[in-house]
């Protein structure tokens, strides 16, 4: 009876990158350099450079968050560090 209403999709789509299974059964994707072209690359890296953010005024916080000359928060906690990420992989 159990057989009778069970509903399977299997999904044969190729995923980009490469796909993990985490030890509790969980599927995690990973996508090697989010397919970034070299000139999408180089404007990730400049958007947090130092000299970037110095002629701006501003500056990255502890947490990865942009801050501009008054402690606003322009990008939120993890910004840089998630284009870091992006620019290692």
């Amino acid at each position: 009876m159990l057989e009778s209403n069970a509903n399977v999709v299997i999904d044969k789509r190729v995923l980009p990158g490469h796909v993990n299974v985490t030890p509790k059964g969980q599927v995690v994707q990973i996508v090697g350099g989010a397919g970034l072209s070299d000139t999408e690359r180089n404007a990730l890296a400049q958007a947090i450079s130092p000299e970037f953010l110095r002629q701006e005024g501003w500056e990255e916080g502890e947490n990865g968050e942009i801050l501009n000359t008054r402690g606003r928060r322009l990008f939120e906690i993890g910004f840089a560090n998630a284009i870091r990420k992006l620019l290692m992989s």
